[in-house]
């Protein structure tokens, strides 16, 4: 580790909002930030990093059979959108289009969080999502939509007979003890599949290692591998500034000192971060309470994090 640099990023970053700041390298945390004492093992709402969770819950029950694959039509668990005078489109969506955000359903979120809380205030969310109207064909056009998401775990509950929570619970959680972690639900008690856990910064750090090891943990598999690779495939390139994004992962070049990194990451709004970097067998989190720039951890990673090894 260059100490100079580590210094500088130590200096600056008691100024920012960021919380809690764990980099795990070669196995081991080497930076361990907690912006107050308190924060070491607080939970918190990690908001869309949840998405990413969901991801690895399909790919699981995909490899037990549970779900057919990826282009399966989310008509088979939602027989409503068949009904005469249901915009035929949504016949056409896909897992897949779920999964990269393309399914074409209108959702103005991305820049627009306030369209959220009509979603939580609804009776019925998976009505409420459903019922929204067709914009594009599916597969057409990117579209950030945690609606989208929450669908994910809708299909995990109908196809598996538990909550993504006790499902993610049996083949995640308890393999990589995460204990204390807590995941709200909508009014029909299907857990928030866009947004709604809240756990530690040492936890998600759990998640990130295990996606770095291809989902192994020890002799154990709890993700396939084929998985892990399909997911953080960039499937759909959404900007310059964000990248692509695979199967509810980002995926970007990270290029320092000439040098490019691959770094796959789940993203919550306010700068919630897991980000996960083959290329130097590391992962980074980031817990912020930055509503006004999401974005700030990538400034640290670039500036500092991976100058510094």
């Amino acid at each position: 580790m260059e100490q100079a640099i580590f210094n500088d990023m130590m200096n600056n970053i008691k100024d920012e909002n960021i919380l809690n700041f764990v980099v795990v390298k070669d196995g081991k945390i080497v930076i361990d930030y907690n912006k107050k004492d308190e924060y070491k093992n607080k939970r918190f709402k990690v908001n869309s990093c949840t998405k990413s969770i969901i991801s690895a819950l399909i790919g699981i029950a995909i490899e037990n059979k549970q779900i057919q694959d990826v282009h399966q039509p989310i008509s088979d668990f939602f027989p409503e959108i068949k009904i005469s005078g249901v915009d035929n489109r949504k016949r056409g969506i896909t897992i897949h289009h779920l999964l990269t955000m393309t399914s074409g359903i209108s959702w103005p979120e991305f820049g627009n969080w306030e369209f959220i809380t009509h979603l939580v205030n609804s009776d019925n969310w998976l009505k409420f999502i459903l019922d929204r109207p067709m914009e594009h064909n599916p597969g057409e056009i990117f579209n950030y939509s945690s609606g989208g998401s929450h669908l994910l775990s809708a299909i995990i509950s109908k196809t598996t007979g538990m909550s993504a929570h006790s499902y993610a619970q049996k083949h995640i959680f308890e393999p990589l003890e995460i204990k204390s972690l807590t995941w709200m639900s909508d009014p029909q008690g299907n857990n928030n599949g866009g947004f709604g856990i809240e756990m530690s910064a040492y936890d998600m750090a759990k998640i990130g290692s295990l996606y770095l090891s291809k989902g192994k943990l020890e002799k154990d598999s709890l993700i396939p591998e084929n998985w892990i690779n399909e997911s953080l495939e960039p499937k759909v390139l959404v900007s310059k500034a964000l990248g692509y994004y695979g199967y509810q992962w980002w995926v970007k070049d990270l290029t320092v000192k000439g040098t490019s990194n691959t770094t796959y990451f789940a993203m919550g709004n306010g700068g919630q971060f897991i980000l996960v970097i083959p290329s130097m067998n590391m992962v980074a989190v980031f817990i912020s309470d930055n509503y006004e720039d999401s974005f700030r951890p990538i400034y640290y990673m670039k500036k500092y994090v991976l100058r510094m090894f």
